[in-house]
């Protein structure tokens, strides 16, 4: 299978799976269908920065408490998730 992707460029794809996502705060979870991909994009965060320089409300408790390292991506999530 082949998906249409930016500037219409098309990616073949390898396979796909079933994952379930769970939240390490509470007891959300989902099944999603995934695609697997040989890339799925640049890194989208370039750069390491202090995450305390963002004033983040210490309440607030992060999916990702590692946001701030830059790193590669391992899957794209889309918002339609949650």
């Amino acid at each position: 299978m082949q998906v249409l992707g930016r500037k219409l460029a098309t990616t073949k794809i390898d396979s796909q799976y079933q994952v379930k996502v769970q939240s390490h705060h509470n007891g959300f979870s989902t099944l999603i269908s995934r695609y697997v991909i040989l890339e799925i994009t640049g890194k989208l965060q370039e750069f390491s920065f202090k995450a305390l320089e963002l004033a983040i409300p210490k309440h607030i408790r992060l999916a990702d408490p590692w946001f701030s390292k830059a790193s590669r991506n391992d899957m794209l999530i889309g918002a339609d998730c949650f």
